[in-house]
């Protein structure tokens, strides 16, 4: 088996794990059994179990990254959409006793996303957008955490709507303070 055959096998096992049992139930002995391949093996390719979520997560933001910009409400039900994708393993890292792996993602997430469209609407204004971003990034993590406690049902052409029209809103008289 390749080096990159056995980093997508750990990968793929360990969301497979995830999706059935929570992050507390799992440890590289497990993983390393339900892959087939020794400590040595996993450990060439990670330093532990929160390293592999971390490329996990790092793979979906290169995703996301990748794509165009469209609107604020549509790049949030994106980013509601991917962490959909895995509400089994969201919940369960969200649950366990450090969720903070979950809350660095949050922040890639939300920074990226806030960044781009705020510096697009200021037409590269001269002037600090840097306090406006943060505004708008905890509205944004707020919101996703609120998503999270309630369950995270569904996203919907509905999602992201409150954000969307809180931003696009407020943002105009921002810029022109700057």
């Amino acid at each position: 088996m390749t080096n990159e055959n056995t980093y997508e096998l750990i990968l793929s096992t360990f969301i497979e794990m995830l999706e059935k049992e929570s992050l507390e139930k799992i440890n590289v002995k497990k993983l390393c059994e339900a892959c087939g391949i020794n400590r040595n093996t996993f450990y060439y390719h990670f330093e532990d179990l929160m390293d592999v979520l971390d490329h996990i997560f790092r793979r979906e933001i290169r995703l996301i990254l990748s794509e165009p910009l469209t609107s604020i409400q549509e790049e949030y039900r994106l980013r509601a959409s991917m962490l959909f994708k895995y509400k089994k393993i969201i919940l369960h890292i969200y649950r366990s006793k450090d969720p903070g792996i979950l809350y660095k993602y949050l922040d890639t997430v939300t920074v990226d996303l806030v960044h781009k469209y705020v510096a697009a609407a200021s037409g590269n204004k001269a002037g600090n957008i840097d306090d406006i971003c943060h505004m708008y990034e905890l509205t944004l993590k707020g919101l996703l955490l609120d998503w999270l406690k309630s369950g995270m049902p569904e996203p919907n052409e509905k999602s992201g709507e409150k954000f969307a029209s809180f931003f696009e809103a407020s943002l105009p008289a921002l810029i022109d303070n700057l």
